[in-house]
């Protein structure tokens, strides 16, 4: 418990830092935070990482992976951004149904960051509704917000990651 502590505090305060590092190696903001998810994501379990972060060497350890991760062709970030890429005509060749388009191609790990970039509000309610027992009139009452309300934000979060995906 004590290392992922010392983790999520590294990585609040290196953040903006790395994104830098990201944004130099990619040319793009949006590319920039994917792969910076992506290596965040990755060593977040690591022994080695908590070690790092225990010693305050955190900032040469993770650009190093954002490199590492953005020019390997055996990396996850690679492999995703050139699948990515020829799937693009697939998508504009193809009609597909949103609903259907987003759960066929995005895995739970991509779901969750999606999800993660949410405004607090809208990554709660939204965690709430894709459970199973899911009731919108439930959430209203207990939180004394109109139903007509929740509807709505939940459609707005589903819209913001459905356009991050096929927008990517």
């Amino acid at each position: 418990m004590r290392n992922q502590t010392e983790i999520s505090s590294s990585v609040s305060k290196h953040y903006e830092y790395w994104l830098g590092c990201a944004i130099k190696i990619t040319r793009t903001r949006e590319e920039a935070t994917e792969l910076l998810h992506e290596v965040i994501v990755s060593l977040y379990d690591s022994e080695s990482f908590a070690r790092v972060c225990n010693k305050s060497d955190a900032k040469p350890y993770v650009c190093a992976a954002l490199s590492m991760q953005y020019y390997s062709k055996d990396s996850r970030y690679y492999r995703k951004l050139k699948d990515f890429s020829a799937r693009t005509v697939e998508i504009t060749n193809t009609n597909y149904h949103q609903e259907d388009w987003l759960g066929a191609r995005v895995d739970n790990e991509q779901a969750a960051i999606l999800v993660s970039r949410l405004p607090d509000f809208e990554r709660d309610l939204f965690m709430l509704y894709i459970q199973p027992d899911f009731k919108l009139k439930k959430v209203s009452e207990e939180t004394g917000i109109p139903e007509k309300y929740l509807k709505r934000v939940i459609q707005f979060s589903k819209e913001k990651i459905r356009n991050h995906v096929v927008c990517k």
